[in-house]
């Protein structure tokens, strides 16, 4: 869909937001869905359920406020912020219930980080570019396409690893030095 969006801008010339407006929605709630997938706590599993019903009907008021005319950036920061607090918490799900000697051994440490880089690193243009005038856009969104290229290197990264993630060894407290 966001191919087609693209095609319609640069060879058509035709400005057509409803292919990036639901292009925003599926991925939103696919990686809201991967979260679910992966995070082990099962509350959070279901608040992650609950912010998904909750995403939906929030793009579906902005869609039809102005979703055929415009790019909805108010949607892109709030799917910003929810991911950004879900990788958080994988990360401290991760650090405080660690079960693997090597957490970059695993596949999703290496999307989950893919995400967290590229949000991170756009976040804060997403909310600026907004108040900008078109021709000062085209300047910021050099920003981008780096930060989707580091993004789509880590998510390689992550596809292409072969998950070897063993259990961490239990250690024996009665010994000091093992």
């Amino acid at each position: 869909m966001d191919t087609q969006g693209l095609y319609l801008k640069f060879i058509e010339k035709k400005q057509n937001f409803i292919y990036y407006n639901v292009f925003l929605l599926l991925e939103t709630l696919l990686l809201l869905l991967y979260f679910i997938h992966i995070l082990k706590a099962p509350t959070k599993k279901k608040v992650l359920g609950s912010m998904m019903i909750l995403a939906g009907l929030v793009w579906i008021l902005y869609f039809f406020k102005s979703g055929t005319k415009d790019y909805l950036d108010n949607y892109q920061i709030i799917e910003n912020i929810l991911i950004l607090l879900t990788v958080i918490y994988y990360y401290y799900e991760q650090i405080i219930k660690l079960n693997v000697n090597f957490i970059y051994t695993q596949r999703s440490f290496w999307i989950v980080t893919a995400y967290f880089l590229f949000i991170s690193g756009i976040f804060f243009l997403i909310i600026y570019i907004p108040l900008l005038k078109k021709e000062e856009k085209e300047n910021y969104y050099a920003l981008n396409y780096v930060f989707t290229i580091v993004r789509t290197i880590f998510l390689s990264i992550g596809i292409l690893m072969k998950s070897t993630s063993e259990p961490v060894k239990k250690r024996n407290n009665n010994s000091l030095y093992e």
